[in-house]
């Protein structure tokens, strides 16, 4: 039980620092190149991308973690596996390398 307490809180603390830290950076440069009004509806749209993105990465792993029998997965790892459990030969041959 206190294991997922902290797998999750480091899970949040990883979306935080990878999508807010860069955000806090550039944001304020984008929006003020692209106008109010334009810059604030496409970061709505762009904010929309990208946590569905994270969303089906996540899922993936799932999926991924349960045909493997594996408890968790890192990012290079559920790549690897993703590529070598795939039915073509052609991106299973190049599992080693996009991990």
């Amino acid at each position: 039980m206190i294991f997922t307490i902290f797998r999750s809180c480091d899970a949040i603390i990883h979306l935080l620092k990878g999508n807010i830290g860069t955000g806090i950076l550039a944001m304020p440069d984008a929006i003020k190149n692209s106008g109010l009004l334009v810059g604030s509806i496409l970061l709505v749209i762009m904010s929309f991308f990208c946590v569905t993105c994270m969303h089906m990465l996540v899922e993936n792993s799932n999926i991924l973690c349960q045909r493997t029998k594996n408890r968790s997965l890192d990012y290079a790892k559920a790549a690897e596996l993703s590529f070598s459990t795939s039915g073509s030969t052609r991106l299973a041959g190049l599992a080693k390398y996009v991990r």
